[in-house]
């Protein structure tokens, strides 16, 4: 899943506190939290760090991408983490980098579901 984000996460890794969600977002490394980093961004005193995005290993989605990375379905895998990181902007109140691209993902998924 990390190579498949590449540099849109410091680090991807299983999640000790989530128990409903797929994913979430937090900060890398030993500074600020999330939010203190979007608040130092905004006021302009720098960019904020790349996140780590923790998986809620026994959630649906995270099993889906697991399975699909063992059938070798690698369009699936590509789609199914950036939705995950997707989700996981959305749910830290942050709007995804590309919203079009987030829509066209989530088509292809649902349409992908659908057919098979």
């Amino acid at each position: 899943m990390k190579a498949a984000l590449g540099e849109r996460v410091a680090d991807v890794r299983a999640s000790q506190r989530l128990t409903d969600s797929a994913a979430c977002l937090v900060a890398g490394g030993h500074g600020p939290d999330r939010q203190l980093e979007r608040l130092l961004s905004r006021q302009g005193h720098g960019a904020p760090g790349k996140p780590v995005l923790e998986l809620n290993m026994r959630h649906a989605l995270v099993g889906a991408l697991a399975q699909a990375k063992s059938q070798a379905h690698e369009q699936d895998v590509a789609d199914l983490s950036a939705l995950l990181l997707d989700q996981a902007q959305i749910l830290d109140g942050e709007v995804p980098d590309d919203p079009a691209a987030f829509a066209a993902r989530l088509n292809r998924l649902l349409l992908r579901g659908e057919l098979r």
